[in-house]
């Protein structure tokens, strides 16, 4: 499903989690940086709410993708 909707979307709000997931069966697939601009993110350490630290980070397309 990513990968069907990535050359259609205008934005990115992306979530990394700084573990590691064994059994995952989804991933979201590969970009090319240089069609999107990163334009903020937030990066949180592990306390004692959040198991693992994490970011979110923000892009907007510069460019369209080659048809």
């Amino acid at each position: 499903i990513y990968t069907l909707a990535l050359p259609h979307a205008a934005r990115m709000h992306l979530t990394f989690v700084d573990t590691v997931v064994e059994d995952a069966d989804a991933f979201f697939p590969d970009f090319d940086h240089a069609h999107w601009r990163r334009i903020g993110d937030a990066t949180h350490v592990a306390d004692e709410r959040h198991a693992f630290a994490f970011a979110f980070v923000d892009h907007v397309r510069i460019a369209h993708p080659a048809a």
